[in-house]
């Protein structure tokens, strides 16, 4: 009888501690998904903000010399950081593809923060753009209104 009791407590504790690493690897399982799902936004932002960018530059390439300060938009022209950007994007979007299901959480971290980075840079970048492109719409709109005869 006494035998019975102490394998029963020790099943008991068994299914309790199995219960616990379940538990414990489902949260770890849905930290990972969230995780994932992150980095997949991020790129996705990333990859908007990339688009925005071009059309806001084609945008005032199309316009003829409105006063647009000329250096500010010679350094946002290069392209050559946007394609750079692009093939980050796409690079990460590979890897996820290749190792999202080995990555080890800190590879995640790092992904997630390097794309958080590049945003951070490619914000800068649109900003000054929004800068230039309402400074070739106040100049298109004082040219408009200059040809319109007054009353």
């Amino acid at each position: 009888m006494n035998w019975m009791f102490w394998l029963g407590l020790a099943l008991a504790a068994l299914a309790i501690a199995t219960a616990f690493w379940l538990w414990r690897r489902g949260l770890a399982a849905r930290a990972r998904a969230s995780r994932l799902g992150a980095l997949l936004d991020a790129l996705d932002g990333l990859e908007a903000a990339i688009k925005r960018y071009r059309l806001h530059m084609q945008v005032i390439q199309a316009e003829p010399a409105t006063g647009a300060p000329s250096k500010a938009l010679a350094a946002l022209d290069s392209s050559a950081p946007m394609q750079e950007a692009l093939r980050g994007v796409l690079a990460h979007r590979l890897w996820i593809r290749d190792h999202a299901a080995s990555a080890t959480d800190n590879a995640l971290a790092e992904a997630l923060a390097a794309t958080g980075e590049r945003r951070v840079w490619l914000d800068a970048r649109l900003a000054e753009l929004d800068r230039a492109l309402a400074t070739v719409n106040a100049a298109k709109n004082a040219n408009s209104d200059q040809a319109s005869p007054c009353a």
